[in-house]
């Protein structure tokens, strides 16, 4: 990796009833080659037990990976894996400097 960036996101308190214990998170990183890129990006997704909800791309050297969660026991996610695929298009167009 030659360089990364976390961006954190805030959810609105009129989506939720407790926005404050969800966590939204994303890595924006650049690798020195595109293989590297591609396997952290394919390696991105739920953990067996289910406790985040993650999407990752490449495109080149560049990867982006978005893992949301809820931080607080007893509390669902506000995000799943069916929902981060609406961040797809936007980050990919991110990553090649492609409008979406």
């Amino acid at each position: 990796m030659t360089g990364c960036v976390a961006i954190n996101g805030a959810l609105s308190p009129t989506v939720s009833p407790h926005p404050g214990v969800q966590q939204l998170i994303v890595f924006l990183a650049e690798f020195s080659d595109w293989g590297a890129a591609s396997t952290i990006a394919a390696a991105c997704g739920p953990d067996r037990q289910g406790d985040f909800a993650g999407l990752g791309v490449a495109a080149g050297t560049l990867c982006a990976v978005l893992v949301s969660r809820s931080v607080m026991d007893g509390i669902e996610s506000y995000e799943d894996q069916n929902s981060l695929e609406r961040f797809r298009a936007g980050l990919v167009a991110s990553l090649t400097n492609n409008p979406a």
